[in-house]
């Protein structure tokens, strides 16, 4: 039986709110604090730039991810934190930085007995910064 899989405008409303929320760095987060969760999605997005101003909306925006979702993991290259290939096949810590990121959510309970099995999204950031730029505008000279 083949099995259709529909998706409502509150599921997609929900993967763009992760999708968002991916811009976020957990690097150091405590993932079951969920106050510093929060605070790094506000941080994320500020409204008035880096001056610590922030709105009603980006709060009540973090709590609402922080109460439907919880991140499993995170993971960025920024600062060095990344790895990469060495070219021979080797995984090796490298100090470059392309800005991607990618943060897995859970969604649901977790336990044997839970009525709400979890599910997992993950939600990636491509690169920023100068080098989202230089990489996007190779890619238009390439196309």
């Amino acid at each position: 039986m083949n099995r259709i899989f529909i998706m409502d405008n509150q599921k997609i409303s929900n993967y763009i709110a992760l999708a968002e929320t991916s811009y976020a760095d957990f690097t150091g987060t405590n993932f079951s604090n969920k106050e510093k969760v929060d605070a790094a999605i506000i941080r994320a997005n500020k409204s008035g730039g880096d001056k610590g101003n922030e709105s009603d909306r980006t709060k009540s925006f973090a709590e609402y991810i922080t109460k439907h979702y919880t991140v499993v993991t995170h993971y960025t290259d920024r600062l060095g934190t990344g790895f990469g290939e060495d070219g021979l096949g080797n995984i090796v810590r490298h100090s470059g930085e392309s800005g991607f990121s990618a943060t897995l959510f859970r969604e649901g309970e977790t336990g044997k007995e839970s009525p709400n099995p979890p599910k997992y999204i993950l939600a990636m950031r491509g690169t920023w910064g100068f080098k989202d730029v230089a990489a996007d505008i190779g890619d238009i000279v390439r196309d």
